[in-house]
């Protein structure tokens, strides 16, 4: 069953009617770190840089009626006391019409009922820290209609956790009206018995929260949440509006609100705009300069112009133009967006992700940074130092999250975190040229002792060379990726073979980056410690016809098992990493063709497990074709670079158009989750259900994929020398385009299928398939094939 579609030019996605399978959501954020998640039907909810400590308003997860509360209009007729929502929910009236359309960065819900029309736009501006809905309401009917409009978002507690402590925390809170605002103050989590951090508790936090409404004036308000909504009422039919009027509560403990009223006339044909501006403010003053700005309905227009505007800026550079018109939609646009969103929030906040504990993650944040480097090379390279000195301490492990307002790092070895800041710094080298960047100080966390870049990677791959186990490969520690293969239960210095290819690539990466720096005899220690690590794997870990996955109190990954004989990332790595000998490559990724791959992606192990086994840990607990124990989708992407590498870009290919939910927009009853976003895992034919998705949006899927399509299949990636042109394109097209903004030059790449082999840049040959930087604006370059 389809429930929409993408629009003509690809930018958006329609929704059609607004009881989707699950909550189809939408970003609505900037870069200044003011975020809110918005669904089809107005659901969701808002925060401000950090959604643990510094949230705005409340969402409940997991929660019957799903998707509440959000960000409501209630309209009122004030003759015959009818109700609606615009947005289908809280009320679920049965609308004449319904369309929700999410672009970057806004969604806009239209909807008629009674001849009224109405249209939302919810959107964050470019600069500020606050969100606007914008309301249009239209009279196509022949008489003069009245109304009350009613605006309402739920007051959370702003430290998420606190929600559940609510013996005290309910006897914290204050909300106000104050000149046309409703304002909620910031509540200091209290340290309880720590003495010490008694001593510098303030109560509360700098700032306030504020939602108001422009357009018409306030009738009247409430503050707390039970007497808008009434005692065992829900959003749905809250106690104010059957009463026609809210009753300007103030909040002195309880939960809060912001419910305000305003009233309009309608007469026939016309027509009104109200504006709602919710956010967060160091001070009501800046409020009230928020406010006056958004005065006039036009600004409101501009601001959101520069919103679209921001996007199509961003996305220009990259463009393909390919035989295959959902991968061009993906590339183009949707998993460009979608990779944005995961670098701001990593795997921290979602309609899955509650924003509570998780923060953002070493491993998840590292691997963003890959995908969105070309676009905003400033940004990655703040990044790169926030993580270092964030997360990275002396002894080159690293902590396994942070917190972002916070900047405090907690859990510790996870084995794979320090590999993929090397893969970070050297995507970052390879996509900027500035070297330079490598001698860059930075402190490490929790420490006054500050290193280069290149020292600091340096100490993070000495970590893993010193925590070996008895066949000679890395420790898993708490995890190695997958966070679920617990070996360390009945084993007590289990070994990973996946982090160990990780090792190898990680040192060749640095390798080279080491003779950039003149480091001659560094680089050549690399290039050793790689090269034994790759006879290691070849000596020890081949199982016959695939690679091993590790040691735990048994072999992992080995025929010889009864389940999970074949473990589907240490063949991909083995190949991305080049450890696999030529002949073992393609014996590999054939096992993974002939006993993982499924009309729905690729699975994660062979055979499923059926039963806990508690050598492997919680991964053998989840049932059958769930989670790791299914398809994880983000596995699926170096599968694909793999496939790639070998040449074999049909079968890439394949292995895309499987794992890419547009392609099964038609089918989303099943597929459950939005059809224009990666999701994190998808149930295997081994479950109950399917091709059921789940965790959508915040998952290393997106940056993979986009790297996977961009740098493998189509074979343009960037390099420390320059721009390597190596397509791996299907057997069946005889070419495509590619635009690509490069060091400051646009390079305007045309492949071909001509039977020869050869590539021209503005009609010279070159030698080779790397590209040098050019010092012009625009490069025109002929692949032929």
């Amino acid at each position: 069953m389809r429930y929409g579609q993408l629009s003509p030019d690809q930018t958006e996605y329609v929704i059609e009617r607004p009881d989707t399978p699950t909550p189809w959501i939408n970003y609505i954020s900037n870069s200044e770190g003011y975020c809110g998640i918005v669904s089809q039907s107005g659901g969701g909810f808002s925060f401000h840089k950090d959604p643990r400590d510094r949230r705005i308003t409340k969402y409940r997860y997991n929660n019957v009626p799903v998707d509440r509360p959000g960000r409501y209009f209630y309209i009122k007729d004030r003759q015959d006391g009818v109700t609606w929502s615009p947005t289908w929910q809280p009320t679920r009236t049965n609308l004449d019409h319904y369309r929700c359309t999410h672009g970057q960065g806004y969604t806009t819900i239209e909807a008629a009922y009674k001849e009224i029309e109405s249209r939302v736009t919810y959107f964050v501006p470019v600069k500020g820290s606050h969100e606007v809905w914008h309301l249009r309401l239209d009279n196509t009917g022949q008489h003069p209609r009245r109304f009350s409009i009613f605006a309402y978002s739920e007051y959370t507690l702003w430290c998420e956790p606190e929600s559940r402590n609510i013996q005290w925390s309910l006897h914290l809170t204050r909300g106000d009206f104050q000149d046309g605002f409703v304002t909620y103050n910031f509540i200091e989590p209290h340290p309880a018995f720590d003495m010490a951090a008694n001593a510098d508790y303030v109560g509360d936090r700098p700032g306030l929260a504020y939602m108001t409404v422009v357009g018409a004036p306030i009738k009247d308000f409430d503050c707390v949440r039970d007497r808008f909504l009434g005692m065992y009422h829900s959003e749905s039919d809250p106690q104010g509006i059957e009463n026609g009027q809210l009753s300007n509560s103030i909040l002195r403990g309880g939960n809060g609100c912001a419910a305000l009223r305003v009233e309009v006339e309608l007469a026939a044909g016309a027509g009104t705009n109200l504006i709602v501006l919710l956010g967060y403010a160091d001070t009501l003053d800046q409020a009230r300069q928020v406010k006056a700005h958004f005065a006039n309905v036009q600004v409101v227009a501009d601001e959101l112009e520069q919103v679209k505007q921001s996007w199509r800026d961003y996305l220009s550079v990259f463009r393909v133009e390919t035989p295959d018109a959902y991968l061009n939609a993906m590339i183009n646009t949707w998993n460009q967006y979608q990779c944005k969103t995961t670098f701001d929030w990593s795997r921290y906040i979602s309609f899955y992700e509650n924003g509570e504990g998780r923060g953002m993650g070493t491993r998840d944040s590292s691997q963003d940074t890959l995908a969105v480097v070309a676009q905003m090379p400033d940004r990655v390279r703040a990044r790169i130092i926030e993580i270092f000195s964030t997360v990275q301490l002396e002894t080159g492990d690293c902590y396994h999250i942070f917190f972002p307002l916070l900047q405090k790092g907690e859990l510790r070895y996870f084995s794979d975190d320090t590999l993929w800041l090397v893969q970070m710094v050297y995507a970052y080298m390879c996509e900027t040229g500035h070297l330079d960047f490598l001698n860059e100080m930075v402190p490490y966390a929790e420490s006054d002792r500050v290193d280069s870049i290149y020292d600091h990677l340096k100490a993070a791959l000495d970590f893993t060379a010193q925590h070996t186990g008895p066949h000679g490969f890395p420790l898993i520690l708490t995890a190695d990726w997958n966070d679920t293969l617990h070996l360390w239960m009945t084993c007590e210095h289990p070994e990973s073979v996946l982090v160990a290819e990780f090792y190898v690539y990680a040192l060749k990466q640095i390798a080279l980056l080491a003779e950039r720096l003149g480091k001659t005899a560094e680089a050549a220690d690399f290039t050793t410690r790689a090269a034994e690590m790759v006879k290691r794997i070849n000596t020890i870990a081949w199982d016959g016809a695939w690679y091993l996955r590790g040691y735990g109190s048994k072999v992992i990954g080995t025929h010889k098992n009864d389940e999970a004989k074949l473990f589907l990332n240490p063949q991909t790595w083995a190949v991305i990493s080049g450890a696999a000998l030529p002949e073992r490559a393609l014996s590999a990724m054939d096992s993974v063709h002939a006993h993982l791959a499924s009309a729905d992606g690729i699975k994660a192990i062979w055979p499923t497990f059926q039963q806990y086994d508690q050598a492997y840990g919680l991964m053998s607990r989840y049932v059958p074709g769930r989670k790791e124990n299914g398809i994880f989708a983000h596995a699926n992407s170096w599968a694909i670079v793999a496939e790639a590498l070998l040449g074999r870009g049909s079968r890439a290919l394949d292995y895309y158009q499987k794992i890419t939910p547009i392609y099964k927009n038609d089918q989303a009853d099943v597929t459950g989750t939005e059809p224009y976003v990666y999701c994190q895992t998808i149930a295997s034919d081994d479950s109950l259900t399917p091709g059921m998705g789940a965790n959508s949006w915040l998952t290393g899927t997106a940056a993979w994929m986009f790297v996977a399509v961009t740098q493998y299949l189509l074979g343009v990636q960037p390099e420390l020398d320059g721009l390597a042109i190596r397509p791996n394109i299907p057997d069946d097209w005889p070419g495509f385009t590619f635009s690509r903004r490069f060091r400051g030059c646009t390079y305007f790449i045309e492949v071909k299928r001509t039977g020869c082999q050869r590539i021209t840049v503005d009609g010279a040959p070159i030698t080779g398939c790397i590209i040098p930087p050019s010092e012009t604006a625009a490069c025109r370059v002929v692949v032929e094939l």
